[in-house]
């Protein structure tokens, strides 16, 4: 069964995408020219709400290929992210996902437009000369 998509998923899918430079992150392929063929990976399943919407811990540009196999083949993803990050930070987004936490559906807006706002923020350091990888900023972490 498919998870639901909110439009916090789509603004925080766009935000993941354009802060990878639409590169996937496994194959650094460039989709800037297609952006539809790169997929906001999350770290673990969305349906874990405590890091569904975290740019920290909760997702990755993978193009399709890459996000079919890392699907096809979890071991792997799990030795991906500890090289690509660090063991230490695959750990620490192991554990938050399992923590339990209630979104409402006025945090959910809030999220929305949080990571509509970072896009924005984004293109505009891109109109400046940015390449690659920008940072995002957490939506919990601004509210806080």
């Amino acid at each position: 069964m498919a998870v639901k998509r909110y439009p916090a998923d789509i603004a925080f899918s766009k935000a993941i995408r354009e802060s990878y430079d639409y590169e996937c992150c496994k194959c650094g392929t460039s989709y800037r020219h297609d952006p539809g063929y790169l997929d906001c990976a999350h770290v673990h399943t969305r349906k874990h709400r405590n890091t569904r919407w975290c740019a920290e811990w909760g997702a990755v540009a993978l193009c399709k290929p890459c996000h079919r196999y890392f699907t096809d083949f979890p071991l792997e993803w799990g030795e991906f992210l500890a090289q690509h990050f660090s063991e230490d930070w695959y750990d620490e987004a192991k554990r938050r996902a399992w923590q339990t936490r209630k979104i409402s559906k006025q945090d959910q807006a809030d999220i929305a437009k949080h990571y509509r706002e970072e896009v924005k923020r984004i293109e505009l350091e891109r109109a400046e000369g940015k390449e690659g990888f920008i940072k995002l900023r957490n939506w919990d972490e601004i509210a806080d």
